[in-house]
């Protein structure tokens, strides 16, 4: 039986999309201190990591990856500096 793809990549584990999605996001924001934030998943949610210099870029970062994200947890892990 074969797979029928629609134009994008079928993932065997959606947590990895759904990683990536997140990752690419943040890549495209305006914000340049949101494209080197870690993206990882543990435990069926979603870790989105690492320092920027405002609250504000961190609120960013969480709506950014929210927006992207359908029913998965999100953990917002990032500092600010």
């Amino acid at each position: 039986m074969s797979e029928q793809l629609t134009g994008q990549v079928q993932d065997k584990d959606p947590g990895a999309t759904v990683d990536s999605a997140v990752r690419e996001a943040l890549r495209r924001s305006s914000y340049r201190d949101l494209h080197n934030l870690e993206v990882v998943r543990t435990d069926g949610r979603v870790c989105v990591a690492g320092r920027v210099p405002t609250y504000y870029l961190k609120q960013k970062a969480q709506t950014i990856a929210m927006s992207v994200m359908s029913n998965q947890e999100l953990q917002n892990e990032v500092v600010v500096r």
